[in-house]
């Protein structure tokens, strides 16, 4: 797909929209002597056996007329692939003519699956098959290559049959009766019919039908049009708005002209027009432009002759039209010749307005840099070039031009430059496309694999085209002799010594080229995931290239490797810093560098560069000098001295709305983050916490109220977690400490968390909390200072309010650093509550101990009495 392009070419996308595979399997070859054959060759005679060796060699050597027609066009339609595909006028219904049925797809479900289905058999000619939509798209024309010619409605049902009689001689059939061209217009003279089908052979015999789709078929005449002629005869085309036939066939020169600026007439290039007559003799020449400036009425038939004996007795190379194609506005019409040529006809004076030999066509001697080796030389034209296969029109200014090699180009009507871009879009050899509607047209190809059998020993055969080349070339011309005797005492045709057989796979796509806007190909590219191109569109058209990395940030795991090469790219900061904020990994590691980049997207140097003017008191020129917190030049000292300089220029009390929130979304990082630290720890730290993480239970741990964390340990005995706890946070637990301590289970022994009892004097807490301090992995961030957080939450919320409300008794201990009094006072209500809530009288004695042992006062007495 070509993106940086100018803006006068066509942006396109290209769909599979339909895909059938088969295989051939190959045939086995049983070894034949030649001396069983050598009665039947006595009894030719000399004179026979000489006269029939030459006759088969003869006809080996000019191939074409094996079939009644030039080697040339024979050689033209071998080229092409067995398979046909044909489009109706609208592009709502298709018809894929395959080996031996017709599928028939809707554009309802993009072609996707088989509506209908008709079996029309095997034929031995499949390349000179012949398939035409009716204008309206209702039905369905089929010829073999016999010339038998049978009618389909949209659902497969048969409408009618001609058939025609297959030679049964031996040898080659005789091609010259396979249909050329058939063509639909409208039945004007019998309304009761739907249409006047014409039907063209290449022998020159045209025929018309009236056919419907509820009365089957009527022959209305029959005429020879190459009769005065000779040659053969190609496709045949109604053009509506002028009511003419167009014939294309055999030329009466060798071709359409010698020199690029030379003027012939439509005539000696093979392309004629008829008029419609109502009656006998049906049709008649009309008058079209000539090299002289005037209009060349029907010649005689002394001149007519004169031609058909130039036609017989001329030697040398062959040309004529074998493909025509009338514009969207039908002014113009499009011809494809033998020698290669491609040629522009004005409508309907058939004045010729460009023509292009094969050698003068922009692309034609491009080679797919996709194929390698003999398959990139096979099927070259004259001088190495790659003829053309097939053509149609894109628009009225365009063409669609497939070549031999599989380059299909849209190219200007100008100049056949190629307005998809630099390069050709690139398909199997020969592929077959047809007219676009609405920016979009359909193209069938096949693409062959050959399987070559195992050698002896199992072992398969290296793939080498030319593997044959360095037998003997005496062994070579012996087995064609020995091939040449046989043929000569069966009768039949002589099949020359190949290579070994192989299975060839087939496999046939139907694709769809589309011209698109910008952001549609956008989108799709996205969806499905073709990110390389998707960046070099939204490059080329300045597109949101987020959308890209964004993308591709969910399709893959957290890791520093992903924040690298997709996060960190994102322009759109909330957006990342959602990411950071919402998006749990799977790993621990992942986690704390998810968050750590989100610190390093909300530091100070992104809070001076938000739009607030009024909450920042600096100038462009302060923010350059600033610089950044991420230069890796700046050591810690630097980085620290330079933020500090940031701080000063800030003004929290006059923050705007997008820099408020750029705070809260760090406070709430450094939340996750410490949140992190404290599970790693309750986990136990280092590889046992990365094997033991879990991302959902660490999504509801980082959310969780803090005191509510703490009180649901504490009541699930985990006092190892809740130091941990207090130790981490000890900033929102220190105040609900004693009420928390109160929820351990009364049936545990208090010597299991002795280590979280409080001590006798508020020094001895105070130094607790001290040695807490320096435990912390991290300092208080910028964003926790008062400034900030006054103006960001200037309301304080207690997180262990809940705790007093349905126990009013408990709010004396709500303090952060209970005196010793209130300390002696928390062990007595304390123990009196196990005893009396779990009759453990031994708990409550021990708790009592752990107490006096830690010089509080004012507990011997009920130490006593327990």
């Amino acid at each position: 797909m070509e993106v940086l392009r100018p803006p006068d070419n066509i942006l396109y996308e290209l769909l599979l929209r339909a895909e059938w595979r088969k295989t051939l399997e190959p045939p086995k070859q049983d070894e034949v002597s030649v001396s069983r054959y050598i009665p039947e060759l006595l009894a030719l005679g000399p004179v026979g056996l000489s006269v029939a060796v030459f006759k088969k060699l003869g006809s080996l050597i000019w191939r074409g007329d094996l079939h009644g027609l030039p080697a040339r066009l024979v050689q033209y339609k071998t080229y092409h692939m067995d398979w046909q595909l044909q489009v109706s006028r609208d592009q709502q219904v298709i018809a894929v003519l395959q080996d031996y049925l017709i599928e028939i797809r809707s554009a309802r479900d993009d072609f996707s699956t088989a509506v209908a289905k008709c079996t029309v058999g095997v034929d031995p000619h499949p390349q000179w098959r012949k398939i035409c939509w009716s204008p309206d798209g209702v039905m369905l024309v089929y010829a073999d290559s016999c010339g038998s010619v049978q009618g389909y409605d949209v659902m497969g049902a048969m409408l009618f049959n001609i058939p025609k009689e297959r030679s049964q001689q031996n040898g080659p059939t005789d091609l010259r009766t396979a249909v050329s061209g058939m063509a639909f217009l409208p039945a004007k003279d019998d309304p009761s019919w739907s249409y006047e089908l014409l039907v063209m052979t290449y022998h020159g015999k045209l025929t018309s039908y009236l056919v419907s789709n509820t009365k089957g078929y009527m022959e209305r005449h029959s005429s020879n049009l190459l009769g005065m002629y000779g040659g053969w005869a190609g496709d045949i085309l109604y053009h509506p708005q002028h009511s003419l036939l167009l014939l294309g066939g055999s030329a009466t020169s060798t071709g359409v002209s010698s020199s690029p600026g030379e003027e012939i007439s439509a005539e000696s290039a093979g392309l004629t027009s008829w008029r419609l007559l109502s009656g006998y003799p049906h049709y008649a020449r009309a008058e079209v432009w000539t090299a002289e400036g005037q209009k060349d009425k029907a010649r005689g038939l002394g001149s007519l002759t004169q031609l058909k004996v130039v036609g017989l007795f001329k030697r040398g190379p062959q040309d004529g039209v074998v493909q025509m194609h009338l514009s969207p506005n039908g002014q113009l019409l499009v011809t494809v010749h033998l020698s290669g040529q491609l040629c522009l006809w004005q409508l309907p004076s058939l004045r010729l307005q460009q023509c292009w030999h094969l050698e003068q066509q922009p692309g034609c001697h491009l080679v797919n840099p996709n194929v390698v080796g003999p398959l990139a030389r096979r099927n070259k034209g004259v001088d190495s070039c790659f003829p053309l296969t097939d053509v149609n029109w894109w628009a009225d200014d365009a063409l669609i031009m497939a070549r031999q090699s599989g380059a299909i180009t849209v190219s200007s009507t100008e100049t056949l430059e190629n307005l998809l871009g630099e390069s050709p879009e690139w398909f199997e050899p020969g592929p077959q496309v047809s007219a676009a509607v609405e920016g979009e047209f359909l193209a069938l190809e096949v693409e062959r694999t050959e399987k070559k059998p195992d050698r002896s020993g199992g072992e398969a055969a290296e793939d080498d085209d030319d593997d044959d080349e360095d037998t003997s070339r005496i062994i070579q011309a012996a087995q064609i002799v020995k091939q040449v005797v046989i043929g000569l005492a069966k009768g039949g045709v002589i099949s020359l010594p190949k290579k070994k057989p192989r299975a060839v796979h087939f496999s046939y796509c139907l694709m769809s080229l589309r011209s698109t806007t910008p952001e549609e190909l956008f989108e799709r590219k996205l969806e499905n995931e073709e990110y390389g191109e998707a960046l070099s569109l939204a490059q080329a058209y300045g597109l949101d290239s987020d959308l890209v990395y964004q993308k591709q940030w969910r399709k893959h795991p957290v890791s520093i490797s992903s924040i690298q090469d997709y996060l960190s790219k994102i322009q759109k900061r909330k957006w990342v810093l959602h990411e950071c904020l919402e998006r749990v990994p799977e790993d621990i590691d992942a986690a704390r560098e998810l968050l750590e980049y989100g610190l390093s997207r909300s530091d100070v140097d992104t809070l001076l560069t938000l739009d607030g003017t009024d909450s920042v008191r600096n100038t462009e020129e302060d923010t350059e000098e600033w610089g950044s917190l991420e230069d890796p030049d700046l050591d810690e000292s630097e980085v620290q001295a330079r933020k500090q300089a940031m701080l000063g220029k800030v003004d929290f009390s006059r923050l705007n709305y997008e820099q408020s929130d750029l705070c809260r979304v760090r406070q709430k990082l450094l939340v996750y983050l410490d949140r992190l630290f404290t599970y790693e720890e309750i986990l136990g730290g280092g590889e046992q916490a990365a094997d033991r993480y879990s991302s959902q239970y660490f999504s509801v741990f980082r959310q969780q109220n803090i005191v509510e964390l703490a009180l649901d340990m504490a009541r699930k005995n985990e006092w190892e977690s809740v130091e941990i706890l207090f130790a981490n946070h000890h900033e929102e637990l220190l105040l609900h400490r004693l009420a928390i301590l109160t929820n351990f289970p009364e049936t545990t022994s208090p010597f299991e968390y002795q280590t979280l009892l409080p001590v006798a004097s508020m020094e001895e807490t105070q130094a607790m909390v001290e040695d807490w301090k320096e435990n912390k992995p991290r300092e208080r961030d910028w964003c926790e200072e008062e400034p900030c957080r006054n103006a960001v939450e200037p309301l304080v919320v207690d997180p262990g309010a809940f705790l007093y409300e349905n126990n009013p008794q408990m709010e004396k201990f709500r303090v952060s650093l209970p005196d010793e009094q209130l300390v002696s006072l928390w062990y007595q209500d304390r123990a009196m509550g196990i005893e009396a809530l779990s009759h453990q009288v031994d708990n409550a004695l021990e708790l009592v101990r752990l107490g006096m042992e830690r010089d509080v006062q004012g507990l011997q007495l009920l130490h006593d009495d327990l």
